[in-house]
């Protein structure tokens, strides 16, 4: 009914004691005064589920976006302070200082005999670097809706380096190696729960030491708070014509001379959560790395 309409009959009708009464006059109210029905009141509540519905998906979709852009930062943080650390360290092959305990370093291959102590395999004088190359394995991938897929075959390949201790000379984890006359060793590798760790060692000069540091990597706990290091290839670059400059790359395996070893490329393959795996590769040049004859 009009709204118009329906004020104009109230006003009209006749009043008991100047006030209109419906109970006394025997009429019954105006259709347009009645209170909203069931119907209209479902409706209602239909299209306020609805909304709320539609918010709550909102949220989530943004909740989960936050959650995966946060696990990005983390994980390229988590690396970046990694490959700066690695690289430091094996820019470090070769160092020695221009005397040890008292004496005037006349060769590097005074102090960098033959050592086959710890986890590198130096068998040459003036080897300052060494590799070992695996065999390629299928890895297990996480995947955003909960299953699980096996990669491409990645290997787990590590380096090693010798260095002399001195001034601004490090260890593993930022430890200083300033012990005159003693020479040390590490070894970046990927162990067995996806985490990439450095050995850490004495090899001559002292008492052998030896400590092991992860640097990256927790295969613990839930699957979306994971960071796993799930691939470790080296490339060696050979000096092969004795030139000074590099000419090839080659792997572990397929190196010729050790003490030609003048630079490395390292790649590693890496999951955080359920995200796509993402490759990171790293270059260092040995430039303390004694010159081949």
């Amino acid at each position: 009914m009009n709204h118009h309409l329906c004020v104009a009959r109230v006003v009209n009708r006749r009043s008991v004691g100047g006030y209109w009464d419906a109970r006394r006059a025997g009429e019954s109210l105006p259709d347009c005064q009645r209170g909203v029905g069931l119907i209209e009141m479902m409706i209602v509540m239909v299209i306020g589920l609805l909304l709320v519905g539609a918010v709550g998906s909102l949220y989530l979709n943004f909740k989960k976006t936050y959650r995966i852009q946060k696990s990005q930062t983390d994980f390229q943080d988590s690396f970046r302070y990694t490959g700066t650390l690695l690289t430091g360290i094996l820019r470090q092959a070769g160092y020695a200082s221009m005397q040890v305990n008292g004496t005037m370093l006349v060769s590097k291959a005074d102090v960098f005999r033959p050592n086959a102590v710890g986890s590198g395999n130096f068998t040459a004088a003036e080897q300052v670097v060494y590799g070992q190359q695996s065999t390629f394995a299928n890895v297990t991938r996480y995947n955003l809706d909960g299953s699980t897929s096996s990669m491409a075959a990645l290997p787990r390949d590590s380096i090693s380096i010798r260095f002399m201790g001195g001034t601004g000379i490090y260890r593993c984890l930022g430890r200083q190696a300033n012990l005159d006359g003693v020479q040390y060793s590490a070894t970046f590798r990927v162990n067995g729960n996806h985490e990439l760790e450095c050995v850490d060692e004495v090899v001559a000069g002292a008492p052998v030491e030896r400590d092991t540091d992860s640097l990256v990597g927790n295969a613990q706990g839930p699957r979306n708070s994971q960071l796993r290091v799930l691939g470790m290839s080296v490339w060696y670059g050979e000096d092969s014509s004795g030139n000074g400059s590099v000419d090839q790359y080659r792997r572990a395996a397929a190196v010729t001379d050790w003490t030609r070893v003048r630079s490395a490329r390292i790649d590693f393959t890496v999951q955080a959560g359920e995200l796509a795996p993402k490759t990171f590769s790293y270059a260092v040049y040995f430039r303390n790395a004694p010159e081949a004859g």
